[in-house]
């Protein structure tokens, strides 16, 4: 059994919040029942269309040309480690979030997740570790 549906049996989870991120900080994201949620953990059916990590603040779509018009979908690979119950829903919710893939598997560059894991895979090639004020 996977540790996201140990987690979620065990707690009684009825609905995940999916988050992930955009360039801006926002967490955008979907609900999903959890046995969608545990279904898409497998086959990949659980979606995103790429944009949004091409808003801005003021809600425009960075880029010109054919790329401000292609919006291919992302896979969400949910990170059962980001696993949380969510307060104050009246159904069983849990918050949990996703990295960004390419369907062949391949992270979304553009991800800010996988933009963040890279920098810190950088840091430790070098021997380095980040400190991070409170």
């Amino acid at each position: 059994m996977s540790a996201l549906k140990t987690w979620i049996e065990r707690r009684g989870v009825a609905e995940l919040e999916c988050l992930i991120p955009d360039m801006n900080g926002v967490v955008r994201g979907k609900v999903v029942p959890a046995a969608k949620l545990l279904q898409a953990a497998g086959d990949g059916s659980l979606r995103m269309p790429s944009s949004v990590f091409t808003v801005t603040v003021t809600g425009d779509y960075t880029g010109g040309g054919d790329e401000a018009y292609q919006d291919p979908d992302m896979v969400l690979r949910p990170d059962a480690s980001s696993l949380c119950v969510a307060p104050g829903f009246k159904t069983p919710t849990a918050f949990v979030f996703a990295d960004a893939h390419h369907p062949d598997g391949s992270p979304w560059a553009q991800s800010p997740r996988h933009v963040l894991k890279r920098v810190m895979e950088m840091y430790a090639e070098r021997g380095w570790r980040p400190v991070i004020a409170p």
